[in-house]
């Protein structure tokens, strides 16, 4: 699904949940994790990334439930 036109790094956007669940909730507050939120934010929803996906994920959908749940665990 990569290269993202906006450089969003889809594999850790849309597994924020399990990052979480492993390394606790301040892992989404520094480093790269911080970074590929921030870039999450940006998604055009260009769909480029689905025609590059072999398992046909609804990538664009996928960003914004990762997001939402951030924004609640975070929030």
């Amino acid at each position: 699904c990569q290269p993202c036109s906006e450089d969003i790094p889809i594999q850790i956007v849309i597994n924020f949940r399990s990052f979480v669940k492993r390394m606790g909730q301040d892992t989404l507050r520094e480093g790269p994790f911080w970074a590929a939120l921030d870039k999450a934010r940006n998604c055009t929803e260009c769909g480029v990334c689905m025609t590059r996906c072999p398992y046909e994920l609804p990538i664009p959908e996928l960003i914004r439930e990762s997001l939402r749940w951030v924004d609640e665990e975070l929030g």
